[in-house]
């Protein structure tokens, strides 16, 4: 399988910076905000304890200085509870702008993601669509060699090899045919070659010599017909 490259990595990955860094001042923002509501509920909590502590003394001996003191450290208590709500009040805006940033670097984040993904699936689809084409083409080698095979194997026998050929034709060749002629074959069939020779009939003697017997009666029959012709 090829290997997959996504085209837009490397903005990606400034989206996951930037998404960092819009989460990281969020949680910044809500943690100082975190703390001032803790501080708020604090002052709270010591703001009922100082009231309690107040009503306790009122039972008893009256001491106007308790009393002063008591009120006084509760109005400060009010008074920095109030700032402290004040506070909070001005934080919310900044929370708010904190945390819009970092949902809308995350959607852009979350956007690329989704295209990520998207690109893998269409990766692996044509990955498996050429795997499927290769299979394809050995299978269908496979059946052309198949039927191939099939169709010689219908047309006739195999052919035969060269040495058994041979031996074949030998077996089937006449035994006269096969057999070596003599040495007077031989000069026979070298005579008979040759167109045969024309036999020389003379005409009278030559020479000292008698003719022959056949040469006589040759030319005895000559002069007959010749005489008769006459």
């Amino acid at each position: 399988m090829a290997r997959f490259r996504f085209s837009l990595e490397q903005l990606l990955k400034l989206r996951g910076i930037e998404e960092d860094r819009a989460k990281n001042s969020f949680l910044l923002q809500m943690k100082g905000f975190r703390l001032k509501e803790a501080e708020a509920q604090a002052l709270t909590a010591q703001r009922e304890e100082a009231k309690q502590r107040t009503r306790e003394s009122a039972q008893g001996i009256l001491d106007i200085e308790e009393v002063l003191r008591s009120r006084r450290h509760i109005n400060f208590l009010y008074q920095r509870l109030a700032e402290i709500r004040v506070h909070l009040e001005k934080m919310r805006p900044a929370i708010d702008e904190a945390r819009g940033a970092f949902r809308k670097a995350a959607r852009k984040r979350q956007a690329l993601e989704r295209i990520r993904e998207r690109r893998w699936k269409e990766h692996l689809l044509d990955e498996g669509r050429k795997d499927q084409r290769i299979l394809d083409d050995v299978a269908q080698i496979g059946f052309v060699r198949a039927r191939m095979e099939e169709a010689l194997e219908t047309v006739g026998a195999p052919s035969i090899p060269p040495a058994e050929r041979t031996d074949s034709v030998s077996n089937n060749r006449p035994a006269a045919v096969l057999r070596r002629p003599s040495g007077a074959e031989e000069g026979e069939a070298a005579v008979g070659e040759g167109p045969p020779p024309q036999p020389k009939i003379p005409c009278g003697r030559r020479g000292g010599g008698s003719a022959s017997p056949a040469i006589k009666e040759a030319q005895s029959r000559s002069n007959s017909c010749s005489g008769s012709g006459q």
